[in-house]
């Protein structure tokens, strides 16, 4: 009798192991939210062992077809060349696009029918998929390859860990016009740490097609907006500014993030790819390692008499392989981070020589709080809850509101490194009490200390319906109320939380100064500057 798979989500993953099942005679159908399957990004890396991955699927002569080999990679730091290593043809580029488009011809090739438009939104480890209208689709073998929210996961009871880095990569796909000579069919590495930290990376993926990564700390609001902030990388890499100047709107902003499971497989339920094993993209790995994986775990079963126990043996197999690539990402993304301002060529961090050895001393410890406090579960259960609170709430640059709150801890974290864990629940939570922060109810629900949950009333303003209205708005008897208001705080004497609120301040003032707009910028940044400086006296030489 013919098995059958039902698989969820048509990316890399997906696509590869339909590929391989069906190539080894299973009957394969890929249910793909999207009324298309599509590829998110700009382009990508290919290394060495993902093609013979490749050749399994099918996939390997076209994906060859629309690929590329830089000739050498070139780093530069403050703008001096560091080094020109050559590849030797080791390395190989394409769209994501491309290898997308090979990827779908090598499935349906295979006999893999693709339905668009059809979210699935559960699995049951007895072998069933089940679609967002309700359709339950029977299996012999159910993979979850529904990328890195994966919310089949979750149906599954399996324990998800992610861990954000404090780094992130804007994305963004162009053509060769004024780069097609010579220089220009290698990978440039650009990193500047004069003033604040910034990276660009060029690379060609084909001889009509580059992209750039750009990459800042996620705290810097400016650097890491979509449109880019065009003058701000055309002045810090003078090389790249015509080509900088074409990106106009084209982007997509992501943070670096890890995802493991305690398990890969529950029943005769599998997941997969990002879904299982998301990575930072430190070394372009994560759609490699998807692909290898996928393509495992359809070897693994492909002939298996029990495929619970081959599913088994691929974990076995295969998860010492990919958490050590996710350890070496991790790894050479701290030795690369921004947000640390460490330089590729020291591996350490920038001493700023205007520091004394105590600040220097402090700051680094900053550094490390700054990478290890955000991987904690009582750190991630909060972002989580503060994501599904502030679900659809933008700020005026288009980009989630959860954001800001992150931001404000880790702007505590850098410059309070003893900061404790109430003083940084508060900052994640600083406006629990207020319209759309979830009240008493979040906060216990949270289990969050009576210390933080004194830090949050402290910085809340009073409950008056007409103060609220009026506290957002920028005229100047709003402005004096805003002020009113901060004095009071700072006459508190309660120095956490009048460090928390320079932090959220400082993080607000550095948003507006982002806007597009001379409103944002002459009225908001205004308002918060003189409450800045009020905060900053009440707390003395200690900058929050």
């Amino acid at each position: 009798m013919t098995r059958t798979a039902m698989i969820a989500g048509a990316g890399y993953a997906g696509l590869a192991a339909a590929a391989v099942l069906a190539r080894a005679g299973w009957r394969v159908c890929v249910y793909e939210a999207d009324p298309e399957p599509r590829s998110v990004g700009a382009g990508l890396y290919v290394h060495g062992f993902v093609h013979d991955a490749l050749r399994k699927t099918g996939a390997y002569d076209d994906f060859m077809r629309g690929a590329f080999k830089p000739a050498a990679h070139c780093v530069y730091i403050d703008g001096a060349r560091q080094s020109n290593a050559s590849t030797d043809g080791n390395i190989t580029t394409t769209t994501r696009a491309a290898l997308h488009v090979a990827l779908i011809e090598a499935a349906r090739r295979a006999g893999v029918s693709i339905a668009g438009g059809s979210r699935a939104v559960a699995a049951d480890p007895r072998g069933a998929l089940i679609l967002a209208d309700g359709t339950r689709l029977a299996a012999d073998l159910v993979i979850a390859a529904d990328g890195v929210r994966s919310t089949i996961t979750q149906t599954l009871d399996i324990p998800i860990t992610r861990v954000p880095h404090q780094d992130g990569i804007t994305r963004i796909l162009l053509d060769r016009d004024g780069l097609r000579d010579d220089k220009w069919n290698s990978i440039h590495d650009y990193y500047d740490y004069r003033g604040r930290p910034l990276r660009v990376l060029y690379t060609p993926c084909g001889s009509d097609a580059f992209y750039f990564c750009l990459m800042a700390p996620i705290i810097d609001v400016e650097a890491t907006s979509v449109p880019i902030a065009g003058a701000l990388w055309t002045a810090r890499f003078p090389d790249l500014a015509p080509t900088l100047r074409r990106v106009g709107s084209a982007g997509r902003h992501d943070r670096y993030a890890t995802t493991t499971l305690s398990t890969w497989s529950r029943g005769r339920a599998a997941i997969v790819g990002d879904a299982a094993h998301a990575m930072p993209s430190s070394l372009g790995q994560g759609a490699g390692v998807s692909i290898v994986n996928a393509v495992a775990l359809a070897e693994a079963v492909a002939h298996a008499d029990d495929i619970d126990a081959g599913l088994g043996d691929w974990e076995v197999a295969m998860r010492p392989m990919v958490e050590g690539w996710q350890r070496r990402v991790e790894d050479v993304a701290s030795q690369r981070s921004l947000s640390r301002a460490v330089r590729p060529s020291e591996q350490r961090l920038v001493e700023l020589s205007s520091e004394d050895s105590d600040r220097k001393h402090a700051r680094q410890e900053g550094d490390q709080r700054m990478t290890l406090v955000p991987s904690a579960s009582w750190y991630t259960e909060i972002i989580a809850a503060v994501d599904q609170q502030q679900a659809g709430i933008k700020d005026h640059l288009g980009r989630p509101w959860a954001q800001h709150f992150e931001r404000v801890a880790l702007r505590l974290i850098f410059r309070k490194p003893d900061a404790s864990r109430a003083h940084i629940e508060s900052a994640l939570l600083h406006d629990a009490m207020m319209e759309r922060g979830g009240g008493r109810e979040m906060l216990n629900s949270l289990g969050i200390s009576q210390e933080a949950c004194e830090i949050i009333e402290i910085t809340t303003p009073p409950p008056n319906a007409d103060y609220y209205r009026r506290f957002q708005e920028v005229g100047p008897a709003e402005c004096e109320i805003y002020l009113d208001y901060v004095r009071k705080l700072c006459a508190s004497g309660n120095r956490a939380a009048i460090q928390m609120k320079l932090a959220d301040i400082t993080d607000t003032i550095e948003a507006c100064r982002t806007g597009r707009t001379p409103l944002l910028i002459d009225q908001f940044v205004n308002r918060y500057e003189p409450s800045r400086k009020l905060l900053e006296q009440a707390l003395g030489s200690e900058l929050g």
